[in-house]
């Protein structure tokens, strides 16, 4: 346990270089999610985001629809 506290102590100044570029790589990922979250809501401003109803699939079929629509009038 000891060795490798000392081998990490050793090397601080990289785990400071690395920081922030993981502080930044984690908020980068997840504010996407946040997106992802909106799709699926029926949005509410009065209610907020997190207290509007879920919205389903029915948000996201019609593009699904229209998706499989278009690659058989390609072929």
């Amino acid at each position: 346990m000891l060795k490798k506290l000392k081998r990490y102590s050793s090397n601080w100044q990289l785990y400071v270089m690395v920081l922030p570029a993981a502080i930044i790589l984690l908020m980068n990922n997840y504010v996407a999610m946040f997106g992802l979250l909106i799709a699926f809501k029926n949005v509410n401003y009065t209610d907020g985001i997190f207290g509007s109803p879920w919205a389903g699939l029915s948000s996201i079929e019609g593009l699904i629809i229209i998706e499989i629509g278009n690659v058989f009038f390609e072929l």
